[in-house]
């Protein structure tokens, strides 16, 4: 837990898991569900969402993002005509 009483290790995972039920499977349950228990805004366009979570899962350090996250996640910005990188 940190200084705000949040356990930073659930937040990350609901957070990753989240990101890889929309961009593997099209689903935003998980994602809408994390957003409103940590009140984190999400954007109202889908494609600003989408390609927001696929950058998140391309610059993502973390152990549950797969290759296979990553490969999809890419080819879906190159396919909207979208740079795969931050600030790019």
């Amino acid at each position: 837990m940190n200084e705000h009483g949040m356990d930073m290790k659930a937040f990350v995972r609901e957070c990753d898991l989240a990101l890889i039920d929309l961009v593997m499977h099209g689903q935003r349950k998980k994602l809408d569900k994390y957003a409103r228990k940590y009140g984190v805004p999400l954007p109202e366009s889908e494609i600003v969402l989408m390609a927001g979570a696929c950058k998140a899962l391309l610059e993502s350090v973390s152990p549950h993002i797969k290759q296979n996250h990553r490969d999809k996640a890419e080819r879906w910005l190159l396919r909207h005509g979208m740079k795969p990188g931050i600030g790019v």
